[in-house]
């Protein structure tokens, strides 16, 4: 998955040229359920509406086709710059790490070998997954695999340590 926000206050009144950085939001998933229910919240909570179009056609074998969700509006990105900084509830967090997982999460199927975990290049991201999921009462670390590979947190503890995580979070 890809999500990206290239936007700062002030930027929606303030004169731009075309070696500015342009801004956007972007959110590209290969999972379309995800894309309608970010659609859905956009549009009940802040009366954006965005359609789903193609992210890329999925040429490469490694990668499933992905769709997106973007806006270029000002309107629209100082709206959705507000609402997404972060809120330390127990409710948000629960939400942001159901959302984190939905986009870079992987689960074994039941009976398979392996351990929940969520990947990602951000340091920050990975910071807060780790301390999210602290705050919630879950062990979740830092792997370091083999280089070239991204960084993944892993979930820690006894086999229905995975439900109890996944039952807190609510993902997709």
């Amino acid at each position: 998955g890809d999500g990206t926000m290239r936007w700062e206050p002030g930027w929606e009144s303030a004169p731009r040229s075309r070696k500015d950085p342009q801004p956007y939001w972007r959110v590209a998933v290969s999972d379309k359920p995800i894309l309608i229910r970010l659609q859905k919240i956009l549009y009940d909570e802040l009366g954006i509406t965005i359609p789903i179009r193609p992210f890329d056609n999925g040429e490469d074998p490694k990668h499933k086709p992905m769709q997106r969700i973007e806006t270029r509006a000002n309107v629209a990105l100082a709206h959705i710059f507000r609402v997404i900084q972060p809120i330390e509830s127990r409710n948000y967090k629960r939400g942001w790490l159901a959302g984190i997982f939905d986009a870079e999460g992987s689960n074994p199927s039941r009976g398979q070998h392996g351990s929940l975990r969520i990947s990602n290049t951000d340091p920050s991201i990975l910071a807060r997954i780790v301390g999210y999921g602290s705050d919630l009462g879950f062990d979740l670390r830092l792997e370091n695999l083999s280089p070239g590979h991204c960084r993944t947190i892993r979930l820690y503890g006894e086999a229905n340590e995975r439900g109890r995580f996944l039952g807190t979070i609510q993902p997709a």
